[in-house]
């Protein structure tokens, strides 16, 4: 087992045996914390707080910190530290040749956000052992494990994603496009509306005649998801209810005309998430489309009619692209 996954496995650990702790009242802190191995950990992070700070804390809307403290050489270590307080968001990284000094540091800076009135790095350094949190006081701090994805996220964040999709069923033949959305992100809920349109298809139903119809399809609704984050990922069901557009035009006959139809259609799915950066992620949906009253395409050859499509009572669509998440 490597530094890095010693350490994924010690904050989930430490994260868990403090959630039970820490939802019995409103949490002042919530600190997401990850160390080289050797290195303080996020209890001691708490501790040296609650000791800097000796006095319950006084910001009405509590504090968020992720800190991130690697080795980058040979006695060498660097620090992340964001801290969001009152909707204001910081990133600062410090270098030093200890990692100690380093959560010492940490620790200074989120007692300052905190309450800057009572958190001074100036007092004495005393052993976390020493002092005893009071058993009847609100926890200072709760313990976020590495893949929980909420502490430094406001609450409510808007999502704009474009991507690609594939389907079949809906079309005469394996059909391909692309979409748009926009949605909300309610921490684990996703509440939004989407466009998408499929590429045009041209198929040929008559080989002797050389006569068809070309077929374009777009559609827009809106769409729900409730996601459950595991690691850098996220997972969960997904429904969607749209209207789907047709466009038709026979070709290869005499006087070709074109008609518009358009039919309600329910969807049903899975999508997942992966966050490849701060405000990016990936986004994969596997969905059962049902489609309701969709009609029949019948093309006028000479001297008959004939049948040509209908779509699918059940069609399948996979779709992959990618979000920007605001601010």
């Amino acid at each position: 087992m490597d530094a890095r996954t010693a350490l994924a496995v010690f904050v989930v650990v430490v994260s868990g045996a403090r959630h039970a702790y820490a939802d019995s009242a409103p949490a002042p802190l919530e600190l997401a914390w990850e160390a080289a191995e050797g290195c303080p950990d996020a209890t001691f992070v708490v501790q040296r707080v609650e000791q800097i700070l000796r006095a319950p804390p006084t910001i009405p809307g509590g504090v968020m910190a992720r800190g991130v403290l690697q080795k980058t050489g040979d006695a060498h270590f660097e620090l992340e530290l964001t801290i969001r307080a009152d909707e204001a968001e910081d990133t600062r990284t410090i270098e030093g040749t200890s990692c100690a000094a380093l959560a010492e540091a940490a620790a200074v800076a989120i007692s300052l956000a905190i309450d800057p009135t009572r958190a001074s790095p100036s007092r004495e350094r005393e052993t976390p052992a020493a002092v005893a949190p009071a058993p009847e006081a609100p926890p200072l701090a709760r313990l976020v494990a590495k893949g929980e994805r909420e502490p430094l996220a406001p609450p409510n964040r808007v999502a704009l994603g474009v991507g690609s999709a594939i389907g079949s069923g809906s079309l005469p033949r394996l059909g391909a496009g692309i979409f748009a959305s926009a949605a909300l992100d309610l921490r684990r809920f996703r509440v939004g509306a989407l466009g998408a349109f499929s590429f045009r298809q041209r198929p040929v139903f008559e080989p002797a005649l050389g006569a068809g119809a070309s077929f374009d399809t777009f559609a827009v609704g809106i769409f729900g998801a409730y996601m459950v984050p595991l690691g850098p990922f996220a997972f969960g069901p997904a429904a969607n209810l749209e209207l789907t557009y047709m466009r038709v035009e026979g070709f290869g006959i005499r006087s070709p005309k074109s008609a518009w139809t358009a039919w309600p259609t329910g969807v049903l799915g899975a999508r997942c998430e992966l966050d490849l950066a701060r405000r990016v992620r990936a986004v994969a949906r596997a969905d059962v489309l049902l489609p309701v009253d969709t009609p029949i395409v019948i093309l006028g050859a000479p001297g008959s009619k004939q049948y040509l499509y209908e779509p699918e009572r059940v069609a399948l669509r996979f779709s992959f692209g990618a979000e920007i998440v605001l601010p």
